[in-house]
């Protein structure tokens, strides 16, 4: 009975020791360095499968080992010599556009899901190219809603095509301005005979 007593404290020391590791890990942030101002700062990656983080432009990250957090703690001294310590700041935050991050139900926050785009009728899923100058979708093709405003596949059963879809019809910018100017010419050119007309009218 002790011995299966010591056995029994020797496992919860073991989980206790394991799940502070785990989450110290976890926790620790990342260094930023900034070689051409001399600086550094500490920033959090996070946890989160789909939020993709990139550092400001100039800055490159290190790991930060289990070794130094021992031994210098989240200060100063993490930084090279002669580079000034600014502190935590917060990086840029994005999103993954990858099939995981834009199906139904996946643990996690949603990725870039607005290009995703759902053939109900062969239980497939695709991100659309050019959607957002898209005017028409290819058949049996459409955007579904997972939920309130959020566009995505609708269940981890459909198939996911490994290219993007080309949309059937584009809405080209510069033909729309070629359009408009054209109409605009043709206004003018109206706007000109009338004035004409009106001014030679009044000679005779």
């Amino acid at each position: 009975m002790k011995m299966q007593f010591i056995i029994f404290i020797a496992i919860l020391l073991l989980i206790f020791l394991n799940f502070n590791v785990t989450y110290a890990s976890s926790a620790m942030p990342d260094l930023a360095i900034n070689n051409e101002t001399m600086e550094c700062a500490l920033f959090y990656q996070g946890d989160d499968g789909c939020a993709s983080i990139d550092i400001l432009p100039g800055w490159e990250s290190i790991r930060i080992s289990i070794e130094s957090y021992s031994d210098f703690g989240l200060g100063p001294e993490l930084c090279p010599s002669g580079y000034k310590f600014l502190g935590e700041f917060d990086p840029i935050h994005g999103k993954d556009k990858t099939p995981f991050c834009c199906t139904c139900c996946h643990d996690g926050s949603w990725g870039d899901c607005n290009d995703t785009i759902v053939n109900l009728k062969e239980k497939k899923c695709a991100f659309l190219d050019n959607a957002t100058n898209c005017d028409q979708l290819p058949d049996n093709w459409g955007y579904y809603n997972v939920q309130d405003n959020i566009r995505g596949c609708p269940s981890e059963d459909y198939e996911w095509i490994n290219e993007t879809i080309k949309c059937n019809k584009t809405n080209n910018p510069i033909q729309v301005i070629y359009f408009l100017s054209f109409i605009f010419i043709i206004l003018v050119l109206i706007l000109i005979i009338f004035l004409l007309s009106r001014f030679f009218n009044r000679r005779l």
